[in-house]
């Protein structure tokens, strides 16, 4: 830790792949450039073999041929991550759930592996570092809140098979500008529904995650053809809070909405609204609830929760009552920042 960031030393790994049909018959440094490797880095790696082609000595011409296997062996140094706790809201022998900071992804992905929320609490928190751990809900890198991570392959199961059943995910964005509900219908007539009490927004625009570019953030349009079918609905808490409930999970679907609908979150520059700090993006997964609908079975698995008070004004309101299995976070860092 330095500065307030955290940040892992950097480590020697090493990737192996099989040739594929497209790299065929091309150079190997024009194969190593489109991954942004120069042809002076592939001269240098083949010279001292932390390139190799079937397991021997390659040079940066050598064409790249069928059955060809390629070893790409390179230090990592990972990006840091802000120094905020992970906290424990609840946990038994079978289930796991945190309150993942923003900044730090759910699990290893492109530059960030072993600084992920997995990784960092099987080093740190766990007896058994090889243990299994995965989430059952996953968050952006830049959005915090309540993840539930199964400790078994069979809870994983069990909790996966929840989505779309008794579960509900209750979200709180930030926004740049006040949501105008009769205007967003107004807009997207065939997939935008205010209802009769005038506070809430089913909003129904598909969603196609668009083709992706290497070394650029995945990006999600709304597709009124050829789109997957997408479903959020929306409550406005204050001029600038919103209340986020998914029935559907798809890639960046609250923030799509929300940018679709004339009020992108704070912090969410990748679609539309200028940040500060990229780790930290207005979004906070306030609640994680399991109702009567959820199966015996699932509901054995979890632990009891740790009782959360927010000052979020009006969340209560949106979380489901009677019997039903609620994790909540603590508030987010920006809630009581303008």
């Amino acid at each position: 830790v330095q500065n307030g960031r955290l940040s892992v030393t950097p480590y020697e790994t090493s990737r192996t792949v099989n040739i594929k049909m497209r790299w065929r018959g091309r150079k190997l440094h024009e194969v190593m450039g489109e991954f942004g490797y120069d042809h002076d880095y592939v001269e240098e790696a083949t010279r001292a073999d932390h390139l190799q082609l079937n397991g021997r000595h390659c040079e940066p011409a050598d064409v790249l041929e069928n059955g060809d296997v390629l070893k790409h062996s390179y230090l990592v140094q990972e990006p840091s991550v802000v120094e905020d706790p992970i906290l424990v809201l609840a946990e038994n022998e079978h289930v796991l759930v945190v309150k993942k900071p923003a900044g730090l992804p759910c699990h290893p992905q492109g530059k960030y592996q072993r600084c992920s929320l997995t990784e960092i609490i099987r080093a740190s928190h766990l007896e058994d570092k090889s243990s299994y751990l995965h989430p059952v809900n996953r968050l952006d890198r830049q959005t915090s809140g309540v993840v539930i991570l199964a400790k078994s392959r069979k809870a994983y199961m069990a909790l996966a098979q929840e989505h779309g059943l008794g579960l509900r995910k209750v979200y709180v964005a930030r926004v740049c500008s006040e949501l105008d509900l009769m205007a967003a219908a107004r807009h997207w007539p065939q997939s935008v529904e205010v209802k009769s009490d005038g506070k809430e927004l089913v909003c129904k625009l598909p969603l196609r995650v668009e083709k992706h570019v290497a070394n650029q953030p995945l990006k999600v349009l709304v597709d009124l053809s050829d789109g997957k079918a997408a479903e959020t609905r929306f409550y406005t808490s204050s001029s600038d809070l919103v209340f986020c409930l998914l029935e559907t999970g798809r890639t960046h679907q609250i923030r799509v909405h929300l940018a679709a609908l004339g009020c992108p979150i704070v912090g969410d520059s990748l679609y539309g609204s200028a940040a500060e700090n990229e780790d930290n993006m207005c979004l906070h997964a306030a609640a994680y609830s399991l109702t009567s609908a959820t199966s015996l079975k699932a509901l054995d698995l979890l632990p009891t929760p740790v009782p959360v008070t927010s000052q979020i004004p009006g969340l209560s309101e949106i979380l489901p009552g009677g019997d039903a299995t609620t994790y909540m976070s603590t508030d987010p860092a920006w809630f009581g920042t303008r």
